[in-house]
């Protein structure tokens, strides 16, 4: 069956908001995938290999994030840096 990612993405926000990045990892890595143009699934793919400590990974999905389409490219370019 076809997930959907919506429903992806709003999973994955609630496993990092419940302290279960590695829920997030899997939820928005098949987010990625379904929508790899978007920012949003990178944005939450960076933020879940950041609360587990891979922060070269984090890294390299707010790149992919920064240079997607969405309102949180913008914001992946300023959690780059910090």
């Amino acid at each position: 069956p076809t997930e959907n990612i919506n429903d992806l993405l709003k999973q994955a926000e609630r496993a990092l908001e419940r302290g279960n990045p590695r829920g997030a990892l899997d939820l928005s890595e098949r987010a990625a995938e379904i929508a790899p143009g978007r920012a949003r699934p990178w944005m939450l793919l960076g933020a879940a290999y950041d609360s587990l400590g891979q922060r070269s990974k984090a890294i390299s999905a707010y790149r992919k994030c920064a240079s997607a389409t969405g309102p949180e490219a913008h914001e992946c370019r300023g959690l780059i840096s910090r």
